[in-house]
């Protein structure tokens, strides 16, 4: 992954977590890279990584199950507002499918 200098880099993982999702290369239910296994492959700071998957998780994208790890939330445990709709993230989607810029 090629990080810009036009958007923090801890939103371009976010993103890109978000493309993942949506493409189905990360499954819904199916357990994603740990903090730090994400961190060693994008060569970042755990930090980084833990502060897009807080995002992902508070926009109930994923899950985090104790002891276990991060798991892409179900698209039936999402919320209307955080659902994902035609390739764009939750953060851009309005209820009733009206999509924000």
């Amino acid at each position: 992954m090629q990080f810009n200098d036009n958007q923090p880099i801890w939103l371009q993982i976010y993103d890109h977590a978000c493309r993942a999702i949506v493409s189905g290369r990360w499954p819904e239910r199916e357990r994603i890279p740990s903090i730090r296994e994400l961190a060693v492959t994008l060569q970042v700071n755990p930090n980084t990584v833990m502060r897009a998957y807080d995002k992902l998780g508070s926009d109930g994208l994923i899950l985090i199950r104790r002891g276990m790890g991060f798991f892409v939330a179900g698209s039936d445990t999402r919320s209307p507002a955080t659902r994902i709709h035609s390739g764009r993230t939750a953060h851009h989607v309005r209820p009733h499918g009206r999509t924000g810029h």
